[in-house]
């Protein structure tokens, strides 16, 4: 495999804190770098890393702010798969900008930000690149999601940064755009992510209650078992995604404080 500049340098960063790199696989046939899985060892510690690593670039003309001079950055998400960012359970997923000019890395969630398309962008503000390398760590929370900027050394906290955005499961209050219950226990659930961008970290195991207008719905809690991307054309020609949510009954909660409890 032909290592890029951004890969390399999350290996030299992770060798450098003291990770033996004792495989790394490009997930494609043809040996394209994105995504590769890497397994690295430290003592008796191993982890599974499914690794997207890309050289961060500008956003190019006509994106600079307005009453500013700077301009903010991204990364081109080209990959060597069909469909979203994957992020398979048992194994941690990463997605590592490098930023030659300040000699800084910026991070995120794949599965948060997994609806990029096969060749768009994951964006990050020039202000959160520069807290990083003044800082050493810095994070910043965009509408789509958690992002992070890092020196290299600090490649550990990085690791610890996604663990933690692997959460256990929860139970989140959701406004859907459809419900649509399927006898007493299973149901299909279908959420607009720009309502809210933690709709993106919901992941098979969570539960959800439905809520619209203020008022829960009913008092089921639902979990889902399988939640995939639908992308429509809008109007304006956009290509949006959707959630869809299977899932099934879980439990009910009488008492509306404790589901209100519950969510918070």
């Amino acid at each position: 495999m032909a290592l890029s500049v951004a890969h390399a340098r999350f290996r030299e960063a992770l060798a450098s804190a003291g990770w033996q790199i004792a495989q790394d696989i490009p997930l494609s046939d043809d040996g394209a770098a994105n995504p590769s899985r890497l397994l690295i060892r430290r003592g008796r510690v191993q982890r599974q890393i499914l690794t997207y690593a890309w050289k961060i670039t500008s956003e190019g003309r006509g994106r600079v702010k307005k009453g500013r001079d700077d301009l903010d950055w991204r990364v081109q998400t080209t990959r060597s798969h069909d469909g979203d960012l994957l992020a398979p359970p048992g194994q941690l997923s990463a997605g590592v900008g490098w930023f030659e000019d300040l000699g800084v890395f910026a991070g995120f969630d794949p599965w948060v930000k997994r609806t990029t398309g096969s060749s768009s962008s994951v964006h990050f503000t020039d202000a959160l690149l520069r807290r990083g390398a003044a800082e050493a760590w810095a994070e910043e929370m965009r509408p789509d999601g958690p992002t992070c900027s890092f020196q290299p050394h600090l490649v550990d906290r990085f690791l610890s940064w996604l663990m933690a955005r692997s959460h256990e499961a929860v139970i989140m209050e959701v406004d859907p755009l459809e419900y649509s219950p399927e006898g007493e226990d299973t149901t299909l659930i279908r959420l607009d992510p720009r309502r809210g961008w933690r709709y993106f970290d919901l992941r098979a195991g969570d539960c959800l209650v439905v809520r619209h207008d203020g008022q829960y719905i009913d008092s089921s809690v639902w979990q889902i078992e399988v939640i995939f991307t639908d992308r429509q054309k809008s109007v304006g020609g956009s290509n949006r995604p959707y959630l869809h949510a299977s899932c099934r009954r879980h439990g009910v909660v009488r008492d509306e404080a404790h589901l209100a409890e519950l969510t918070s």
